[in-house]
């Protein structure tokens, strides 16, 4: 839940920023996609057909934090 929490405020915005958990893991979570390793980068490789592609943008947000330590 505290995951969720964090999630929703450094990363989502719209409709996920507010939604509750069960919301989130069906639109977000479950996820048709890979997550390769390429050039010293992770990304994140989705399924052209899945009708949430627009929520990327949370995954280039949580990249972009600065590293903790």
């Amino acid at each position: 839940m505290d995951l969720l929490s964090w999630l929703q405020l450094l990363a989502l915005g719209g409709r996920l920023a507010r939604a509750e958990p069960a919301a989130i893991r069906t639109d977000l979570l479950d996820v048709p996609a890979k997550l390769t390793d390429h050039a010293r980068r992770r990304e994140l490789k989705l399924d052209p057909a899945w009708p949430a592609a627009h929520h990327v943008t949370a995954w280039d947000r949580i990249q972009a934090l600065p590293d903790p330590g």
